[in-house]
């Protein structure tokens, strides 16, 4: 018999917020399931009052028992939410089947629905963050290192139709444009692809030596 033909009908039942997840993946003893730092085991065995059910790691007491017990004392009326309770539960589990990812029983406060096993962050919330730092590091690099603000960058890329400013090439992605400058006069130039900045700085950024490589280039053309 499964845990889940115990409870058929309380899929939507607060009182058993393990309903409808595979409670027999948890920890056998409450040593084991301290040892992984999880807040309920499963031994598989009733309860003296007969209860199926999950337990408490601290205190080894059945998570039924307890429940009516907290009933009782307030006049028949539970008392607070198993959310918390049930979104452990399935976190642990995840764990348990080797899982890096699982899927909460709610969402993040943005809507979100995939977390890691091992921290329990949002993944999305998490790689949003990522980028809105990566951004802003970018900001302040073009504002220290160029004295030029986001919006003075997009200008930039737009008079250029967002093509190199050398070869005409355009970027996919736009944030991968080098802001060229004159290291004698810090003045910018304009925005280059990757391979035509380098190849600027591998010639020394002369103009001499440049045009001695076309030259070179189209005498071997023209042979």
């Amino acid at each position: 018999m499964s845990i889940l033909d115990l409870f058929p009908d309380n899929d939507n039942c607060e009182g058993y917020f393990w309903s409808g997840i595979e409670i027999e993946r948890l920890p056998q003893s409450s040593n084991a399931a301290k040892a992984i730092g999880c807040r309920f085991y499963f031994s598989g065995v009733e309860c003296i009052n007969g209860h199926l059910a999950p337990r408490y790691t601290a205190g080894s007491r059945c998570v039924v028992c307890a429940h009516e017990m907290s009933t009782s004392r307030r006049f028949g009326e539970r008392v607070g939410s198993n959310g918390a309770a049930r979104a452990h539960l399935v976190r642990a589990i995840a764990g348990l089947s080797g899982q890096k990812t699982y899927v909460p029983s709610r969402p993040c406060k943005n809507g979100h629905q995939l977390r890691w096993v091992g921290t329990n962050n949002c993944i999305e919330c998490e790689q949003e963050k990522k980028l809105d730092y990566r951004e802003s590091r970018r900001e302040q690099r073009l504002l220290k290192k160029y004295g030029i603000s986001t919006d003075e960058y997009e200008r930039m890329a737009e008079s250029q139709e967002w093509k190199c400013k050398i070869c005409d090439e355009a970027q996919e992605d736009r944030s991968k444009f080098h802001v060229d400058h004159c290291h004698d006069t810090q003045i910018l130039r304009g925005l280059l692809c990757s391979r035509c900045n380098q190849a600027i700085g591998l010639m020394r950024d002369d103009p001499l030596i440049m045009r001695k490589a076309a030259q070179y280039v189209e005498h071997a053309k023209a042979a």
